[in-house]
């Protein structure tokens, strides 16, 4: 075979083996927020970063992951990994993290209208209590201020403010979620040094998912999952606060919902957040698999997973575009 043809016929081969290795792999999205309609970004009070845009870029994401291939719901993934069932070609497995009430009011919505569905992973204090928890606290702290410059004694940081507000918060978060400080009382710190109140409970509350909405939307064919009780950074804590931390979730959940609740997402779930001990804990409290937030790999073969450390691409984009460069670049 001459030079040329034989390089031809190397790089089809390889392009069509590439396809056969990886056609009952998953790519796994995960979103937080959803803008609501009339909603501006600048408008937000708390943290900003956890958006992936607005109402009318959520629809054209939904258009971009029908146009690539199929949702998997929440049972047909459990059984894709168990090996029940093989996953379909170009296998998509929509998932929120958080419970926030935006999850209902519009991711909700727009899926039922397209009789799609995702998994939401709602932390179980926030759930109960309708308070917001700490990263959104800070943000909000942060952005309230009418000061240039914090000195924060729980994660010896001084932090200057100066006329980029989301940089600042930005840096708080990364050093809060780095560092094994109590995030109540950085939180607790912050607002006394920024001199600003807490948001008041209204606020807060709507916010949050309740109860009622988190069964309405299961009972909907929405999957329903753990995400910690108070979203505390889990490889922060000792074992057994991390047990119950795990246990509490799923108690709650589970009776909120009279159903089992069998997947778990690891709050904020990077590299560092969670470790072998806190796997461990997840598979003995009876979950079937656990999520991370880290893109190590675009696709996930069910075939050869850590089921309680499966990764997930975060959508952080309101960009149709870019989600569809992801997708289409995915063989």
């Amino acid at each position: 075979m001459r030079p040329r043809k034989l390089a031809r016929f190397l790089l089809d081969s390889t392009a069509g083996f590439a396809k056969i290795l990886t056609r009952n792999r998953i790519c796994i999205l995960n979103y937080h927020r959803i803008l609501r309609p009339g909603q501006r970004m600048e408008d937000v009070q708390f943290d900003s970063g956890t958006y992936s845009g607005s109402e009318v870029d959520f629809n054209r994401h939904l258009d971009v992951i029908q146009d690539y291939g199929r949702v998997l719901t929440a049972d047909e993934f459990l059984d894709v990994i168990d090996g029940k069932i093989r996953s379909p070609k170009n296998s998509v497995f929509l998932t929120f993290d958080d419970g926030y009430e935006d999850n209902y009011s519009v991711a909700y919505r727009l899926l039922r209208e397209r009789k799609l569905t995702a998994t939401f992973f709602v932390p179980t204090e926030r759930l109960m209590n309708r308070t917001l928890e700490w990263w959104d606290l800070i943000a909000y702290f942060v952005k309230k201020t009418p000061k240039d410059k914090l000195v924060l004694r729980r994660v010896e940081a001084e932090i200057d403010i100066g006329v980029d507000r989301k940089k600042a918060i930005s840096r708080l978060l990364t050093m809060v979620k780095n560092k094994r400080a109590s995030t109540a009382a950085v939180v607790e710190d912050l607002a006394e040094e920024a001199g600003v109140e807490y948001p008041n409970a209204q606020d807060q509350d709507r916010e949050i998912l309740s109860p009622a909405q988190v069964k309405e939307m299961l009972e909907g064919g929405m999957g329903i999952g753990a995400h910690g009780h108070s979203h505390r950074i889990l490889s922060h804590l000792s074992v057994d606060d991390q047990r119950q931390e795990i246990t509490t979730s799923k108690k709650i959940l589970e009776n909120v919902l009279g159903d089992r609740v069998t997947m778990l997402s690891y709050p904020v779930g990077g590299a560092g957040h969670y470790s072998e001990a806190t796997k461990q804990i997840v598979k003995e409290a009876g979950f079937r698999c656990a999520f991370n937030f880290q893109a190590k790999r675009w696709l996930v073969d069910p075939k050869n997973l850590d089921r309680y450390d499966i990764n997930r691409v975060g959508v952080l984009s309101p960009s149709d575009r870019r989600l569809r460069a992801l997708l289409g670049g995915l063989p």
